[in-house]
């Protein structure tokens, strides 16, 4: 060797070799995953309601948004489990109240003003300015007179 330290953490020193060891033959790995005393049982995300507890709000509205799905007609489009329906009918009724918060922002962004506003104050909007523009006498007639 030269007369250099050597490298940190055993970089570039000979390993023994011989005819009983091999490449990683001295890399076990533990059993540590396969201890009773550490395994816990992970806990479910949904608890199963019983038969005789009455059903939650949230099943109530999505049964009454949904009353037009009939269990018969959901089982013909192969939702045959009863889980598998409610799910279905809880997505659905999710859906429905999505397009009902968007029809009453539309509403608001839109028919609102027709609502509140008489027909003869509805019609001035040519007496406002608009946000950039400047008063002048040509601002709306076309380029091509």
């Amino acid at each position: 060797m030269s007369g250099r330290p050597p490298p940190p953490n055993g970089a570039g020193m000979r390993r023994p070799s011989g005819p009983g060891l091999q490449r990683g033959a001295t890399l076990n790995r533990g059993k540590t995953l396969s201890r009773p005393e550490r395994f816990q049982t992970p806990e479910t995300m949904f608890k199963k309601r019983k038969e005789d507890e009455p059903a939650s709000c949230w099943v109530i509205v999505s049964r009454i948004l949904t009353c037009w799905a009939l269990p018969p007609f959901m089982k013909m489009c192969g939702l045959h489990e009863k889980a598998v329906q409610q799910a279905w009918r809880e997505k659905v009724t999710l859906c429905l109240i999505i397009l009902f918060i968007g029809g009453l922002v539309a509403f608001l962004t839109l028919g609102f003003v027709y609502l509140m506003c008489p027909p003869s104050q509805r019609e001035g909007a040519q007496t406002y300015m608009r946000y950039g523009a400047t008063q002048c006498k040509y601002i709306y007639t076309s380029f091509t007179e």
